[in-house]
């Protein structure tokens, strides 16, 4: 189902049942409502649940699609979902809003590793015309670049990466604009540059007429934490065990994933995500994560805070479901 219908019908409410509990069945196993970005970055999970890891653990899962981290935030506080996936930067700005959010298992990381020309190449970049004048950040002064969402990671990111290159973000100007639309916006001239991740890099530069400037994460950090696996604090306790069984089916799924081969992957992508194997084959993979990177969060909860993104200072153990392992 589409994550709109969904929002749409929580607002509207429902006859079914409104409380937190999980939907457990006579033998065991537990429904849970799972939305999620379909990118590269989600791909640990969607094959935990193709190959039934997800079901070992006694956990049957109802996938949503969306296209943004604060989409899947608003459908967890409006109940339509039991459990979303949402970047970092989404999730504290919801916390400091007042939601009681908790956090369950880190997704993925980048992998940035400098290419010979000291490119840094990972699961991001900022992408431009091939023909066009911007050769590096500092060129991007004046210009529309193309964000998937205002105030997430992204942006965090490119506030950093544009200040390591002596740019302010005000002297750009930010468009919202969802992944799978960013590769047309910059070939029609509609924007100047796009922030795009994996799989849709690979997407883009195969597809010609762009180029990359390097990868905005890695400014942060090489292997920047970039997503958590999420529900609401009323829902973790009253169904810990539940969460619990999540969170190690989350962290076995992303070990099964980091050990796929080459020849693998290409198949996974295209049967998860949809990818042209000629595309998976060169798609860009960061590292999932099999347990929580927790001083790497912390980070970026301190750096949101230093760019005036945060108005005060989170400890994120406070909103993070205790280790099951």
């Amino acid at each position: 189902m589409a994550l709109a219908a969904l929002l749409f019908l929580s607002a509207c409410g429902s006859d079914g049942e409104t409380g937190s509990g999980a939907d457990t069945s006579g033998d065991g196993v537990t429904t849970l409502r799972v939305g999620y970005i379909p990118i590269s970055s989600t791909l640990a999970t969607v094959v935990g649940v193709d190959e039934g890891i997800y079901e070992k653990h006694g956990i049957e899962t109802e996938l949503t699609k969306a296209t943004s981290g604060a989409e899947l935030v608003a459908a967890l506080q409006g109940g339509s979902l039991d459990i979303g996936y949402s970047n970092y930067p989404s999730i504290f700005q919801a916390v400091e809003q007042g939601m009681d959010i908790m956090m369950i298992a880190s997704s993925d990381g980048d992998a940035a590793r400098p290419d010979s020309d000291g490119t840094m190449i990972g699961l991001s970049s900022v992408l431009v015309g091939a023909d066009s004048s911007i050769e590096k950040p500092s060129d991007l002064r004046g210009k529309r670049v193309a964000v998937n969402g205002l105030r997430n990671i992204n942006e965090l990111a490119m506030r950093v990466w544009l200040s390591d290159n002596g740019v302010d973000i005000s002297e750009v100007t930010l468009v919202e604009l969802a992944f799978p639309a960013q590769g047309a916006a910059l070939r029609s001239g509609s924007i100047d540059a796009a922030f795009v991740t994996e799989p849709f890099v690979t997407q883009e530069l195969k597809q010609g007429d762009v180029r990359g400037l390097g990868d905005a994460f890695a400014a942060i950090n090489p292997d920047l934490p970039l997503a958590s696996w999420i529900t609401t604090r009323e829902f973790a306790e009253q169904n810990p065990e539940v969460i619990a069984d999540f969170q190690r089916a989350t962290f076995e799924s992303a070990a099964r994933t980091n050990a796929m081969t080459d020849e693998e992957q290409p198949e996974l992508l295209f049967k998860h995500l949809q990818i042209d194997p000629a595309v998976g084959a060169d798609v860009v993979l960061g590292h999932f994560h099999e347990s929580f990177p927790l001083n790497d969060v912390q980070e970026i909860a301190d750096l949101m805070y230093d760019n005036q993104i945060l108005g005060k200072e989170l400890d994120v153990r406070d909103f993070t479901v205790p280790d099951a392992s």
